[in-house]
């Protein structure tokens, strides 16, 4: 882990082995998450593991409450710099994530991503 890496609620964070958090990052960690075995991710990346809920009825955010999910990187994976990857996320095994990147939804295996919201690629991995 660099510096300047922020995680807020460190004990809901499991994190694998070999796996690098890049400078500056920030981790929400309001619910579970989970990082596996050789995940890279590069400098200024976000994780948000909580969200307010949008109710119009209501005037403001503070009256709405908050919605928490889960967000698990499967391993082998490469989040790219400045990347935002939103509550209730599956990065799948091996997936790269375009730099700036907004993941709105789960990523399959092997896939590359990216965009706004991104748009994925099936791509066949190497054996």
């Amino acid at each position: 882990m660099l510096s300047g890496v922020d995680i807020g609620c460190p004990e809901n964070l499991q994190t694998g082995n070999n796996s690098g958090i890049g400078l500056g990052c920030y981790l929400s960690c309001s619910d579970k998450m989970a990082i596996g075995d050789r995940d890279l991710m590069g400098p200024g990346m976000m994780v948000f593991t909580v969200n307010h809920v949008w109710n119009p009825e209501r005037r403001t955010f503070y009256e709405q409450g908050e919605v928490r999910s889960p967000v698990t990187i499967s391993g082998d994976a490469w989040i790219g710099a400045r990347s935002i990857n939103l509550p209730g996320v599956t990065i799948g095994r091996g997936c790269t994530v375009g730099a700036g990147s907004v993941v709105t939804r789960s990523t399959g295996d092997c896939s590359v991503v990216a965009g706004v919201p991104p748009l994925q690629v099936r791509v066949n991995p190497i054996r």
